[in-house]
């Protein structure tokens, strides 16, 4: 987990990736993401997981891949949402 004093040394943009919660998003939100953002397969299968609040560690043992790999996908995903302006 990053800390509150590396969240203060980045960038407004990077910082919003970093504190954005899928599970906070609306239906209407996650919609036009999952239409506009090209996500992989796997990158959306785990956005659509996220963004029902489950856990890093559930979403690992659903899709039988490590955490450290679901980190990597949603840093990806983060990414691609805020290129879309998301």
């Amino acid at each position: 987990m990053i800390s509150f004093s590396e969240i203060q040394k980045i960038s407004a943009r990077e910082r919003r990736i970093v504190l954005m919660k899928f599970s906070e998003l609306t239906n209407i939100e996650i919609e036009k993401i999952l239409k506009d953002c090209n996500f992989t397969e796997d990158e959306k299968e785990i956005f659509v997981l996220s963004s029902k609040g489950k856990s890093i560690t559930e979403i690992s043992y659903y899709c039988s891949i490590s955490e450290r790999t679901v980190n990597r996908k949603i840093k990806k995903i983060k990414e691609k949402i805020n290129k879309i302006g998301g």
